[in-house]
């Protein structure tokens, strides 16, 4: 009875121990990183807006903020050439972080001082799965949290 080691019931039920307690955890581990993946979309899409106003009032130009079929990008006017341009990267957000953002097509206009043209405020919904999250643009293009 001085023997080392550990029998096969000793074994077995350490497994279905854990075995248990991976079958509870796992869903909310799931759960979590879903709402994650809600939340970070919802800060980069706040930060598209920010960046979009910030590109209107750096180049004195009218700069858009473009929300269509989940992708978000930034477009400047050249107030001479009267030429658009991307700034920056067009963001896949559902390829990214799985969501999907309502309104499907949203476009936010602002001129060189950063004053957003927009008549109301604009509210996004992004959703993945169960997890849903709102950010709201307001009449001045600000993002409301």
């Amino acid at each position: 009875m001085r023997e080392r080691g550990l029998t096969l019931a000793e074994v077995v039920i350490v497994l279905v121990l854990i075995g248990a307690l991976a079958a509870f955890g796992f869903p909310r581990l799931t759960d979590a990183w879903v709402r994650q993946n809600v939340r970070s979309a919802r800060n980069a899409l706040a930060g598209f807006y920010a960046k979009g106003r910030a590109t209107a009032i750096e180049r004195g130009a009218v700069a858009r903020v473009i929300v269509e079929n989940n992708r978000v990008r930034i477009e400047s006017v050249n107030p001479v050439t009267g030429a658009t341009v991307i700034v920056g990267n067009v963001e896949d957000l559902h390829a990214r972080y799985g969501v999907t953002i309502s309104p499907p097509l949203d476009t936010c206009l602002y001129d060189p001082r950063g004053v957003a043209r927009e008549a109301s405020e604009t509210v996004f919904t992004i959703t993945r799965g169960t997890a849903v999250q709102t950010l709201r643009i307001n009449q001045l293009g600000r993002v409301i949290q």
